[in-house]
């Protein structure tokens, strides 16, 4: 019997952001193709700016990384923030072939910590079309179906949708 290799899960520093990149592009394309057409698969999943998640960091988001202990590649990751007075997991999204294992539950326990310590009652999430049964099966609850900006432009939207849940 093959043993699976120890994932750690751990706040993440500035200079693993290139590897988090990597890992998020990773995620999209292997599952954004099933509820997205190319158009925006081009723009959101292939060679995502570095700016956006160094902007992120710089303002204070937290980031949680799964990441392999032998090898030290990045597997998947979560961001949370607080904005609008309101906790958000701004992203979690797992390496294509990572995904159903787990990880994800457990990046986003992560975040849910954060946000219980600050004794807050609701997280928020704005989810892809492809990751809201996993935002089903960690208690969120449906607001609204909407549209957001795929990356920095402002003529191309994506289906998304909003959610949340009762801490």
């Amino acid at each position: 019997m093959r043993m699976q290799p120890e994932i750690l899960i751990r706040r993440a520093v500035f200079d693993e952001l290139p590897a988090i990149r990597d890992a998020h592009e990773d995620a999209i394309q292997s599952l954004g193709t099933r509820f997205y057409n190319e158009e925006i698969m081009q723009k959101w999943g292939r060679n995502r700016p570095i700016e956006p998640y160094i902007e992120s960091f710089q303002n204070g988001d937290v980031y949680f990384i799964a990441i392999a202990e032998q090898g030290g590649q990045v597997l998947g990751y979560s961001c949370y923030s607080f904005k609008d007075e309101k906790h958000w997991l701004q992203r979690l999204f797992i390496r294509g072939g990572q995904q159903s294992q787990g990880l994800g539950t457990r990046l986003f326990r992560e975040v849910e910590a954060i946000v219980r310590q600050a004794q807050a009652k609701e997280l928020f999430v704005t989810g892809t079309l492809s990751g809201q049964r996993f935002y089903d099966a960690m208690g969120f609850i449906l607001i609204e179906n909407t549209k957001s900006p795929v990356g920095r432009r402002d003529d191309l939207f994506m289906d998304c949708v909003v959610m949340k849940k009762a801490l």
